[in-house]
């Protein structure tokens, strides 16, 4: 997946492809709802010659940018035409580029009022699902220091879910991945934060790079000193033989096995097992001061 680092560096290393790598980037910043950034882009390519066409996320950048003008417009059109539901969709979705989501879900509710069809419901949907993702976004921006992390586990979350529906699959899969590497940076407990990469790549069904991360946490747990250690080290182990036996490679799993004649007792695994998925709940609401709309 190529991100704005990406272009960046192109654009240092290959300056005659200036324009093409400016486009490039602006497209990213559009994925990511940096639509300001997107457009200073996009604005520089055409400085340079290119062609911004109707295949490029430009013109959502433009509304972004005249958003106010635009429903400033559309008020007025509205108080002419109370009963135009289509004006409403419009002014909506100019809310929406400005993160105004309580006046968008206004509007959406405004157009179902005037017209309860199908395609008025429809938009109310996928209004809900747009404003979903913003605030998912928005959740790692807006986030203070100490929320930081379970904002980037509720970002994984929904990314997960798209690479599994394949909508965008690639970007989805860049950005859990990156998010995943920010959360053990930030961790205390770094073995325990890439344990969250191994989960993430089994529920993917991208069983390959869980099992090596997998072998990555057992080595770093058998090096921790705490009453803890050995029965993290059993249950990191136990999942590790879980993710060999779903390859079918059932020899490395019995080894692991064999490995452990003498497993910790009940208390201890339930203890283990608490401190594993206390790291991996969200503990808080993140987007207490958000709208945020369950689908």
């Amino acid at each position: 997946m190529k991100d704005e680092h990406h272009y960046t560096r192109a654009l240092k290393l290959n300056p005659a492809n200036a324009a093409e790598y400016y486009i490039g980037r602006a497209e990213f910043y559009c994925i990511e709802h940096e639509y300001e950034k997107a457009y200073q882009d996009y604005c520089k390519a055409e400085e340079l010659g290119a062609d911004i066409g109707k295949e490029y996320r430009y013109s959502t950048c433009v509304d972004y940018i005249n958003a106010d003008e635009h429903i400033e417009q559309l008020t007025k059109e509205i108080e002419n035409k109370p009963n135009d539901y289509k004006l409403y969709f419009r002014r909506a979705t100019h809310y929406l580029l400005k993160r105004q989501y309580d006046k968008a879900i206004a509007d959406a509710e405004c157009a179902i009022k005037v017209n309860p069809c199908l395609e008025t419901f429809d938009f109310m949907h996928g209004l809900s699902e747009k404003i979903k993702e913003s605030n998912v976004f928005d959740a790692v921006k807006l986030s203070d220091k100490k929320n930081i992390i379970d904002a980037y586990k509720l970002r994984i979350q929904y990314a997960e879910n798209n690479v599994i529906l394949f909508e965008h699959a690639e970007y989805w899969q860049y950005r859990a991945e990156k998010d995943l590497d920010s959360i053990i940076e930030l961790a205390k407990d770094k073995t325990l934060a890439l344990y969250l990469k191994v989960n993430f790549y089994e529920r993917i069904n991208n069983i390959g790079n869980a099992i090596m991360y997998c072998k990555r946490v057992v080595e770093q747990s058998k090096g921790r000193k705490d009453s803890l250690g050995k029965v993290l080290t059993y249950l990191y182990e136990v999942k590790l033989a879980t993710l060999y036996s779903n390859e079918r490679k059932l020899k490395e799993a019995m080894q692991i096995a064999l490995n452990h004649p003498d497993k910790p007792n009940i208390p201890e695994i339930k203890k283990g097992l608490e401190y594993i998925n206390n790291f991996a709940f969200i503990h808080v609401n993140v987007l207490k001061n958000k709208r945020f709309i369950n689908s």
